[in-house]
């Protein structure tokens, strides 16, 4: 894997981890 390609996966994985955070906000505020 080169360093685009690293860069790149990190970048999916940070908004991964956005996505997941927001979700599990969301269920905790449409209880």
């Amino acid at each position: 894997m080169n360093t685009q390609q690293a860069a790149c996966h990190k970048i999916l994985v940070s908004l991964q981890n956005i996505v997941d955070a927001y979700a599990a906000l969301a269920k905790l505020l449409t209880k």
